[in-house]
Parts: structure tokens; C-alpha cells; sequence
């Protein structure tokens, strides 16, 4: 027998449940990555 299908509502689900995760990893990403400018322009300036 087939697996069932899933339903596409539990797929949009999933999609975004994926999305939201991937967004805070981008969040924390941009995060890290300011705060490297900032330390690099702070030290370029002295």
C-alpha cells in the first residue's frame, strides 16, 4: 500500500514552520556579522 499523501495544508505548515527557523537564522547571522564591522571600526580607528 501507498503512504498517504500529505495534506497540503500540513505541507504549508511545515513550509513554514522551515521558514520561520531559517529567518532567525538569518537574524543571528546579520547579528554576528554587525557586530564584526562594529569591533573592525572601533579598531580602525585607533
Amino acid at each position: 500500500m501507498r503512504p498517504r499523501r500529505p495534506a497540503f495544508e500540513e505541507l504549508v505548515n511545515e513550509y513554514k514552520t522551515q521558514l520561520m527557523q531559517d529567518e532567525k537564522e538569518m537574524v543571528k547571522i546579520e547579528k554576528r556579522i554587525e557586530h564584526k564591522q562594529l569591533k573592525r571600526q572601533k579598531t580602525s580607528k585607533h
